[in-house]
């Protein structure tokens, strides 16, 4: 089983966000593929994408960002190939060269998620109040 890069071997954080995109490139029949979609996550050296029409693993594309009035180029690296039957399916395309393509705010490089499980755990445990216990029938003191 093939698996994908873990957040530590990424070259570059990624960030989820909906972007609306066309792509365009020529398939190994030698037709012309263009289709609307948008961006699924993304990260300064590509992203994971959804759109219409079926693209082939190593294909060239020129990926254009309508609102940013932006192209750059692309190969298709990762098909997903689990359900063929949607209307969208999701392809990874790496950009020819990294940069901030998406016009978006990347976290820092050693920018690191939060364990999830021991944020949890701790929750579980009630915290220490900083704050004094109030005084028994009165009103703590407001209106006094």
């Amino acid at each position: 089983m093939v698996r994908g890069a873990t957040d530590k071997q990424r070259r570059s954080p990624r960030v989820l966000v909906h972007i609306p995109l066309i792509v365009s490139g020529v398939n190994s029949r030698g037709q012309t593929v263009t289709a609307a979609g948008e961006t699924e996550m993304v990260n300064k050296h590509g992203a994971k994408i959804r759109v219409l029409e079926w693209l082939e693993k190593g294909m060239r594309l020129q990926v254009t960002l309508p609102s940013r009035k932006l192209t750059r180029s692309a190969s298709v690296v990762w098909v997903d190939e689990r359900d063929r039957t949607e209307a969208e399916v999701e392809f990874g395309v790496e950009l020819e060269s990294a940069e901030n393509f998406w016009g978006i705010y990347f976290p820092p490089d050693d920018w690191e998620e939060p364990d999830w499980k021991e944020a949890e755990a701790g929750a579980a445990e009630p915290a220490a109040s900083p704050l004094p216990p109030l005084a028994a029938g009165g009103n703590g003191g407001v209106g006094a």
